[in-house]
This record gives structure tokens, C-alpha cells and sequence, in this order.
């Protein structure tokens, strides 16, 4: 009895004991979760690091392959009469090239919004860089006109594909904060498009209305490594003798092309290297999407943005590269052209190319702090301002030579960021993936095709309907993009923003 009482019952003792375990246990368990907890917020703050680090990785890419996509398009105008040289072409059936390529644009583009939701972003980017790669590589390549059209498609067709989902894919990366990064992608294209007659200018055949030696401008300056050679083919007086690379039968301007392909199968193994990154892919994520969308906007409204967005890039696309293709020859052109020296006029596209390129790199930080809308309508307003200046300039051509100086460098200004806005607009009101995409620039390419062959063939008469036109156009410009804000007028201001997705 004694001692029972000193020892304590054995049941008490069991249960002391068990009370004990089970404290512990619960302390390890506590202290296990609390471990997992930590190892999880690592992790998430790690996953999350790693995709913003690879969004910015992208975005570099990106940035450089509209870089490229900017000296592929403007370097075959400069080098087209030397190309049309070294295949014995004259310059009439040769420039049909750029329709071709018109139209492997539009294919293209066409395509990509076919593959959008069927394959991821990544993959088919890597696939347009490396079809843009491999058309370039041969352009310059003197094999004949029908190879020239070949591979100036194929060229043309990567391109297509890269424009379309590049800009989905920059909207579906950064989401509500993707008004930058867009603008930073069209900086990079007006890089490439200002800075390709700079490079190419060293591989060009200088013109000579003889025919017989034309001078190479890179023989002049650059570089001593190489021959001139007669091609078989050059007895007739009217072609100039082709240039070759020392020891080769290789043009002397395929070099030019040779390092804008090195540089796009660059970015093609660059950016395929970040495809292993990707864990949920946007082809899934569109359909919730959509579905979210269309109980915001009906699928008619939907069907008539698309038709007015397409309408605007048309208009648009059409207005640039008329203006782009024609003031320099309205410039020159005798009264009521301005009749400016030829080097007065080149000083002018000059200052137009500055100014487009101040424009879209401005456009990098306005957009940070103002509204797509904001600058769509400051791009249209400048627009008709521009135009109105340069109408009346040859009025006051006496008193004010410079009016018209002015007039394109507005225009210059204000041209340059509205391509990239008015994706980001349609963004808030309409889901745009690769098909919508696709219709904006199937638009566009049509309007490059279609709206510049009324001024071609006026501006020779009559210079000065060049503006009456343009400026025609910059009024039907104005009243699709009423239209559209009529249309999208119920809609909140916001619209419907876009999360970001994961790479």
C-alpha cells in the first residue's frame, strides 16, 4: 500500500506517458507543417522568379526578331536593283517581287492564326524565326526571278507568322502590364527598318546609265577581298557586271542577306531554348478565356470590332506605306510638287525616319501613363494635322518652305506607335489571340497592296493629288476609328482586362 502510493498507479503513469507522446507528436507535426509551409512559399517565390526572369528573356528575343523583321522587310528595296542585275531582270518584273511577298505575308499571317490554340506560342514562333531564316538565306542568290519570288515568300510567310503571334503572345505574357513591352516590341522594328540602308549600302551596285561597270559602293570604302566577274548571261549592254565574293560564283550582295539569316537562326535557337519553360500553355487557357469574354461581349458586337479593326489597319497600313513610298517623289516633283534638290529631299527622309523613331520610343513611356485610347486618339488627331499642313504647304511655298517640313515630321511622330496601340485597345474590348490577330494584319497587308496603286498612278499627272488623296484617306481613317468607338461605347472604359499568363 505504501507503496502504491509512492509509485503512483500504473494506469496513471501509462496515461502520463501517453499524454506525453502524444504532445510531441503534435509539436512534430506542427513544426513539419510549419517546415512545408516555408518550403512551399520558397518554392512559389522561386517558380515566380523564374517566370518573370523567362518573360524578360522573351521579351528580349522578341525585341530582336522584330529587329530583324524590320531589316528583312526594308532591305529588299534597297538592294532590288542590284538583285534584278545579277539575274538579268529588268526592275519592272522585278519589283512584282514585292507583291509576292505582299501576299506571302498575308499567308502567313493566315497560318499562324490557324495554329494558335493547336500549338503552344513558343513553338510556333521558333518555327517562324526558322522559316524567315531559311527564305532569307537564298533571296540574293542568282538562280533566276522564279527563285527570287520563292524564296522572298518563303521569307515573307515566316515573317507573317512572327508579326501575328508575337503580338498575342507579348499580350498573353504580360497581361495588364503589357503596354510597354508591345511598344518596345515596334521600337525594334523601326530600328531594323532605319538602320537596313545603312548596312546594305556597302553591298549595292551603284547605278550607271551606260550599262557597261557599275561601280560597287563597298569597292570604294570597305572591304579589298573581292573580284569583279562577267556573268555568262551579261553580253547584252543593258546589265552591269555582277560582283562576286573572291574565288566564288556567290553575288557580292548575298553577303548582306548571309548575316541577316546568321542573325534569325540566332534568335531561332535562342528563343527555342525557353520552350522547355513552359508548364501550362496559353492554347488551354484560351478557351476559358474566350468563354469569359463572350459573356461580355455578344459574338455579333465581337464580329463587328474584328470588321472595323480590320478596316482601320487596312486604312492605316495603306496610309503608311503610301506616304513612305510616294513624298520622297512628291518632294522632287516640279510645282505643284515642292521641287526640292534631291539631296533637300533625302534631308527630309531623314528627318521623317528621326522622327518615327522618337515617336515609338516616346511611346514606350507615355504608355505607362496614359490610356490606349488617349493615344489612339492623339496618334489620328496628329494625323490630320499632319496632313492639313502638308495640303496647304504648296499654297505658301514662297513664305513658308518649311510648312511642309513640318507636316512630315508630325506625321513621323504620330504614325509610328498607332500599329501597337490599337492592339493594346482591342485587348480591353475583344480577346485577342492569334485569329483576331490574324485579321488585323490580313488587313493591313491588303492595304499596303491596294491603297498606294491610286497614288502611283496619279502622282505622275498631277503630284499634288498625292496629299488630296492621303488626306482622304486620313479622313476615312478618322471616321472608322468614330465607328469603333461607337460600337465599343457600351462597354465600360476598362474593358475587359487580361490577366497575365504564364510563359
Amino acid at each position: 500500500m505504501t507503496s502504491s502510493k509512492k509509485g503512483g498507479s500504473p494506469s496513471s503513469i501509462e496515461l502520463i506517458e501517453y499524454d506525453d507522446e502524444q504532445k510531441s507528436r503534435d509539436e512534430d507535426e506542427v513544426e513539419s507543417d510549419l517546415l512545408n509551409v516555408e518550403i512551399s512559399a520558397t518554392t512559389t517565390q522561386t517558380t515566380a522568379n523564374t517566370s518573370t526572369k523567362i518573360k524578360y528573356y522573351r521579351t528580349a528575343i522578341l525585341f530582336f526578331g522584330y529587329l530583324s523583321l524590320g531589316l528583312d522587310i526594308s532591305v529588299l528595296g534597297i538592294v532590288l536593283p542590284t538583285l534584278a542585275n545579277n539575274i538579268r531582270s529588268s526592275i519592272e518584273i522585278a519589283s512584282t517581287v514585292l507583291v509576292v511577298r505582299g501576299f506571302g505575308f498575308l499567308f502567313g499571317s493566315a497560318l499562324s492564326g490557324l495554329l494558335d490554340r493547336k500549338l503552344r506560342d513558343s513553338t510556333i514562333i521558333t518555327l517562324s524565326l526558322f522559316i524567315k531564316s531559311c527564305g532569307v538565306l537564298f533571296i540574293a542568290l542568282p538562280f533566276g526571278i522564279t527563285c527570287l519570288f520563292l524564296f522572298t515568300a518563303l521569307n515573307a510567310i515566316g515573317m507573317g507568322m512572327l508579326e501575328t503571334i508575337g503580338n498575342v503572345h507579348c499580350i498573353r505574357m504580360w497581361g495588364k502590364k503589357v503596354d510597354p513591352f508591345m511598344q518596345l516590341l515596334h521600337f525594334g522594328f523601326c530600328l531594323g527598318s532605319i538602320f537596313s540602308p545603312i548596312l546594305a549600302k556597302p553591298f549595292i551596285n551603284e547605278p550607271n546609265p551606260s550599262g557597261k561597270n557599275c561601280n560597287n559602293l563597298a569597292s570604294n570604302n570597305l572591304t579589298p577581298n573581292f573580284t569583279l566577274a562577267s556573268n555568262a548571261s551579261s553580253s547584252s549592254d543593258e546589265f552591269c557586271d555582277v560582283i562576286m565574293i573572291t574565288d566564288t560564283s556567290i553575288p557580292y550582295v548575298t553577303i548582306i542577306y548571309i548575316c541577316l539569316a546568321i542573325f534569325s537562326f540566332f534568335l531561332t535557337t535562342m528563343f527555342s531554348c525557353s520552350i522547355r519553360y513552359d508548364s501550362t500553355d496559353v492554347k488551354n487557357k484560351d478557351q476559358s478565356k474566350s468563354s469569359r469574354n463572350s459573356s461580355i461581349t455578344s459574338q455579333t458586337k465581337r464580329n463587328g470590332i474584328l470588321l472595323l479593326l480590320f478596316t482601320f489597319f487596312f486604312i492605316y497600313n495603306g496610309i503608311e506605306i503610301s506616304f513612305i513610298s510616294f513624298f520622297y517623289i512628291f518632294a522632287v516633283s516640279p510645282e505643284p510638287g515642292m521641287a526640292y534638290s534631291k539631296q533637300t529631299a533625302s534631308d527630309l527622309c531623314i528627318v521623317f525616319f528621326a522622327c518615327v523613331l522618337i515617336g515609338q520610343f516616346a511611346s514606350i513611356f507615355l504608355s505607362r501613363k496614359l490610356s490606349a485610347k488617349t493615344i489612339i486618339l492623339m496618334d489620328v488627331s496628329g494625323l490630320l494635322v499632319a496632313t492639313v499642313i502638308m495640303v496647304i504647304s504648296p499654297l505658301y511655298y514662297d513664305r513658308g518652305k518649311w510648312l511642309f517640313w513640318v507636316g512630315v515630321g508630325v506625321a513621323g511622330l504620330h504614325t509610328a506607335s498607332l500599329y501597337g496601340t490599337t492592339f493594346l485597345w482591342a485587348e480591353k474590348y475583344i480577346h485577342v489571340d492569334g485569329r483576331a490577330a490574324s485579321v488585323f494584319i490580313v488587313g493591313g497587308s491588303l492595304g499596303e497592296i491596294l491603297l498606294p496603286i491610286p497614288i502611283g498612278q496619279l502622282i505622275t499627272s498631277n503630284p499634288y493629288l498625292f496629299l488630296v488623296l492621303l488626306t482622304g484617306y486620313v479622313l476615312l481613317l478618322a471616321v472608322n476609328l468614330a465607328a469603333l468607338f461607337i460600337v465599343t461605347s457600351s462597354r465600360e472604359d476598362g474593358g475587359s482586362e487580361v490577366e497575365a499568363d504564364e510563359p
